[in-house]
């Protein structure tokens, strides 16, 4: 019998996934091309995922180990949250909203 049954990890905070949504998404907007209409839709995501890592990048979370004990500050999530917030700026440049880095 397996020792768990389930995942839990759709009821766990897990911080570094901004930054790797952030990156595909600047990976990609370097790769093909953005007219104005999907540009303010990324837009609007990348300011979405700005707000959430602001306002949670100091709390602790589950990590992507995942642990089923209580949230811990992982160095790995601090790390993508930071690369979520860099890539936001990119993005930013990239689709001219260089006036809304700051």
């Amino acid at each position: 019998k397996p020792v768990r049954i389930g995942n839990a990890a759709y009821h766990q905070k897990q911080n570094d996934i901004y930054g790797i949504l952030m990156d595909v998404i600047y990976v990609q907007m370097q790769k093909f091309s953005v007219d104005v209409d999907n540009g303010e839709d990324i837009w609007a995501i990348t300011k979405g995922i700005v707000w959430i890592v602001s306002n949670n990048w100091k709390d602790p979370d589950k990590g992507i180990w995942e642990f089923r004990t209580e949230d811990r500050h992982f160095t790995f999530s601090k790390v993508l949250c930071w690369t979520a917030l860099d890539r936001a700026i990119k993005v930013a440049e990239m689709l001219g909203k260089k006036h809304k880095i700051e």
